[in-house]
């Protein structure tokens, strides 16, 4: 088996990766104790990342509820634009604000593009931060116009140019948008659009793996930009958002190798946002399989 595994820079890194990992399960009364125990020690460890508003039954403020004191922050799922735009006080309530939370932004994923160059699509995100504003949701993840990922389509362009311009005439920070890596979009052009604009990056871990393989990793100057890990597998069924324990033994090096990486940009030249962000979420929608995922998390961090 070929361990090497290349990064996507200009200086064309490579580095031996020798760890595999196995998940042996545990027998008897005892062995069921200590996995009791472990687990209630796992769910504890939350406390250093984010996860979706959308891990149990029931909307945003249920889920928040549930989050509380297991979890960090929690990434608002503004997934469809008209309904979450018509969202009101049941579905935010004020009291979200005294939760011992951090928020951030997952804008739409049908926000109105090719409506007005853009225009529309920047006013529709900018009036969901305002009603986010409560909870002081400052990072706001995006996906771009179709095929910006790929090729410069003119429109695609535009609309893009259009956003980011209304975005900072409102007076938030070109940094505080995260440009989502999407199945089939190139890393160099989603880096390139980050430079110019100078935004960040949000990588989801299985939109890479989609898209790259385990074989390519981010390069240095993309960890550089990236400001938030979507932490998750593209599952059994190729399908994305699936559970850590579906990687398979290549994606598993990939993502503890990405890990390393990540940080150690974080710590020597980090070029977006803050350094108290969170900056893991694991965008996995289920309580349980987060949960089924932190001991293969923890097992990447512990050497980090």
């Amino acid at each position: 088996m070929n361990n090497n595994l290349t990064y996507t820079s200009e200086r064309n890194a490579v580095i031996p990766l020798k760890t595999v990992y196995s998940n042996k399960g545990l027998r008897g009364e005892r062995a069921r104790e200590r996995e009791a125990s472990r687990g209630e020690a796992l769910e504890a460890s939350l406390s250093r990342f984010a996860v979706p508003s959308w891990i149990i039954p029931g909307g945003i403020a249920e889920n928040a509820r549930f989050a509380a004191g297991r979890t960090a922050e929690v990434g608002l799922c503004f997934f469809e634009t008209e309904p979450c735009l018509a969202y009101g006080e049941s579905d935010l309530p004020a009291d979200l604000a005294e939760l011992p939370l951090s928020w951030h932004v997952h804008l739409p994923l049908d926000l109105p593009w090719s409506k007005d160059e853009g225009v529309a699509a920047a006013k529709a995100a900018l009036a969901l931060m305002d009603k986010a504003a409560f909870l002081k949701a400052g990072r706001a993840v995006v996906h771009l116009p179709e095929g910006l990922g790929r090729s410069a389509a003119p429109a695609a362009v535009l609309a893009w140019e259009n956003f980011m311009i209304h975005w900072q005439n409102s007076g938030r920070s070109s940094r505080d948008i995260l440009l989502e890596n999407q199945p089939g979009d190139e890393p160099q052009a989603l880096l390139n659009l980050a430079e110019i604009y100078d935004a960040g990056l949000c990588l989801d871990f299985s939109h890479w793996l989609l898209t790259c393989g385990p074989e390519i990793l981010p390069g240095r100057d993309f960890l550089q930009r990236v400001a938030l890990v979507h932490l998750n597998a593209p599952g059994y069924e190729k399908t994305g958002h699936a559970a850590l324990t579906e990687l398979v033994v290549a994606e598993q090096a990939w993502a503890a190798a990405v890990l390393r990486e990540f940080f150690a940009c974080r710590a020597q030249d980090y070029k977006t946002n803050r350094q108290d962000d969170i900056p893991l979420m694991l965008e996995i929608f289920s309580w349980d399989k987060i949960v089924a995922s932190l001991p293969l998390l923890q097992t990447w961090l512990a050497g980090i």
